[in-house]
């Protein structure tokens, strides 16, 4: 199974999350490792390997895979701009 994973802490879980709704409507929410340890445990499974790794993308091809064009990005910068430097400064995981 591959996913992506949002960071382990609520408020950057949350902002996270929240992006990836504005960017895709469809978006419902990406677990952290430790969620994903739990729905798997609880299904009664053994996690036997755990790989990770970076994707860095480009932001408007990011922003525009899922979303219209015409989309205002602006919304998104707003948000990046205020939040944005410690975001990219803390470890999500």
């Amino acid at each position: 199974m591959i996913d992506n994973i949002s960071p382990e802490r609520k408020q950057l879980a949350d902002t996270v999350n929240g992006i990836e709704r504005w960017r895709d409507p469809s978006h419902v929410r990406a677990y952290s490792v430790s969620q994903w340890g739990g729905f798997i445990a609880g299904a009664g499974l053994e996690l036997r390997q755990l790989s990770r790794w970076a994707k860095r993308k480009d932001f408007i091809e990011w922003a525009q895979f899922v979303q219209s064009l015409d989309t205002d990005t602006s919304a998104y910068l707003r948000v990046e701009t205020k939040q944005g430097e410690h975001i990219r400064k803390t470890p999500m995981v």
